[in-house]
């Protein structure tokens, strides 16, 4: 799980949909990120300044951005 400081949204990956969901702060909005091409999403990483999604993916670093 991940927080955006800017945006205050909530990332967090999912093991049983293999997809990488967001939320906002406040539960109002929750949408599906990343939802191709993952297999076992693992751990989370954000750097929100230039858009950054990194995740690990079955222990290989993958870069979205």
């Amino acid at each position: 799980m991940a927080l955006d400081w800017i945006t205050k949204n909530i990332y967090w990956t999912d093991l049983a949909f293999h997809r990488i969901d967001v939320v906002s702060a406040d539960g109002q909005f929750r949408a599906p990120l990343i939802t191709e091409n993952i297999t076992s999403p693992s751990s989370i990483v954000l750097d929100p300044r230039p858009g950054y999604v990194l995740m690990c993916v079955a222990c290989i670093a993958v870069l979205y951005r």
